[in-house]
């Protein structure tokens, strides 16, 4: 048995502001961080094997 580690950093654009709720499904170890910005030391946990769904999250499109 290996153990592997995947990173997966991105940006999420929403169709329109609103409150959404996330949902993490892992079969291991794993956590969902969200950041404000583009800094990730804005990061806050949305989610862990413990808490599977977050909290409702309020996110903004400022898209135009």
């Amino acid at each position: 048995s290996t153990v592997e580690t995947v990173w997966l950093v991105g940006f999420i654009r929403v169709p329109k502001s609103a409150t959404y709720t996330f949902t993490l499904d892992t079969n291991g170890v794993g956590a969902l961080f969200l950041s404000t910005d583009d800094n990730p030391s804005n990061k806050v946990l949305l989610a862990d094997p413990t808490n599977t769904i977050s909290q409702p999250t309020s996110l903004v499109n400022n898209t135009k």
